[in-house]
Order: structure tokens, then C-alpha cells, then sequence
């Protein structure tokens, strides 16, 4: 009779007795392609060169700002812009009344935008509209609302001090070596930028009016 084969021999034709691949440790999985730095050690050292290129001198320049803002506000200056805004744009609701309403709010606060910054510009402007003697028609405060958003965001382009990005922009560039001052920034703002508006509000002010 034939022997049955040992399980000595079984096991050299056993093709499931090699064990799998062994999952990777977690110290594997945490450490990068390279295999050299942690992810975590590395996100905090990404995280700490970010923080010191930050200019965190200029927080105090718009902190300085939004102070004499709301300074503006409490001492009734607001009411009394909004009341000549009242004046010079009539409370009827004519097409002149609206298109006076778009390119006076429009123009005025992209002039603004570049003496004050634009997000206090945007908030001054916000609380001058949103008086009780800021008195238009319905038609004039919406384009007058929305003349704001096109002086507040096309204005900040035409000089440095227009918008916090352009200041911090400026910033990063002085730390690298390269130079952009504000004349030279402001000569490519003033010549594009008062046409750009200047479109934006007559197609605003059309769309009001038809």
C-alpha cells in the first residue's frame, strides 16, 4: 500500500504557509516619504516660518483704524455724512437720483479706501448707509449699497495703503529684497483703476434704472 506523505514533505508544497506582509507600524505611517521627519514635527515647523514672515506691526496700523471708525460713529459724524449724502442725492427716485447715488458712494469710498484701508472704509460706509438720515429713495440705498462694494474692492487696487493685502504684499517683498513703492504702485492703480470704476458704476447705474 502507498505511504501517505509526511507532513515534513506537506509542508515544502504548502504555498499558504508564508505569512503576509506585515502591516506598517505607526512610527511608519507618521514619518514621511522621506523617512526622516515626523509629519506632525514637520507641520509645526511649516506652521512657526509662516508666524515669522507674518508683519504683525501692521495689525496695529488697522487696529488704529477701526478705533477712529468707530470714533467717527459715536461722535455723530456718521448721521452727518449720511444727511449730506441725503442732500446731494435727492429722495426721489429718479434715474439721476440713483445714478448720483452709485457714482458718488462708488467713487467716494475707493478715495476713502486709500486713506483709510478698505475694510474700515467698507464698515464707515456700511454704518453711514444704514443711518436714520441717510434719507434716498429705495432704489438710490440699494445702488448706493452696492456702489460701496465696487469703491471698497476696485479701490483698494490704486495704492498700497488701499487694501491690507497690498500692505502685506508690499511687506514680503521688502524681506526678499525687492522693492515696490508707493508711487510706483500708485501710478499703475491711478491709471487703470478710476476707469474700471468708472465702468463698473454706469453699468451698475443702468441696471438700476431700466
Amino acid at each position: 500500500d502507498d505511504q501517505p506523505p509526511s507532513p515534513r514533505a506537506l509542508s515544502e508544497f504548502d504555498t499558504t504557509s508564508e505569512s503576509p506582509p506585515s502591516s506598517p507600524s505607526s512610527a511608519e505611517i507618521v514619518e514621511d516619504d522621506s523617512g526622516d521627519t515626523p509629519i506632525s514635527a514637520r507641520s509645526t515647523l511649516q506652521l512657526v516660518t509662516v508666524l515669522r514672515k507674518v508683519p504683525f506691526r501692521l495689525a496695529f496700523f488697522v487696529f488704529g483704524v477701526f478705533v477712529i471708525v468707530e470714533a467717527l460713529r459715536v461722535a455723530k459724524w456718521t448721521a452727518m455724512i449720511a444727511r449730506a449724502f441725503s442732500v446731494v442725492i435727492g429722495i426721489q427716485s429718479a434715474p439721476g437720483n440713483i445714478v448720483m447715488a452709485v457714482f458718488l458712494v462708488g467713487f467716494l469710498s475707493a478715495i476713502c479706501c486709500n486713506i483709510l484701508n478698505n475694510q474700515p472704509v467698507a464698515i464707515l460706509f456700511t454704518t453711514i448707509l444704514r443711518e436714520d438720515s441717510f434719507l434716498v429713495a429705495e432704489k438710490s440705498r440699494h445702488g448706493a449699497a452696492l456702489a460701496l462694494i465696487l469703491g471698497s474692492n476696485l479701490g483698494a487696487n490704486i495704492t498700497l495703503v488701499g487694501a491690507l493685502a497690498g500692505i502685506m504684499w508690499a511687506s514680503m517683498l521688502k524681506n526678499r529684497g525687492i522693492k515696490v513703492t508707493y508711487w510706483e504702485f500708485a501710478e499703475c492703480g491711478l491709471t487703470v483703476m478710476p476707469v474700471v470704476l468708472c465702468v463698473a458704476c454706469s453699468v451698475l447705474s443702468a441696471e438700476l434704472c431700466i
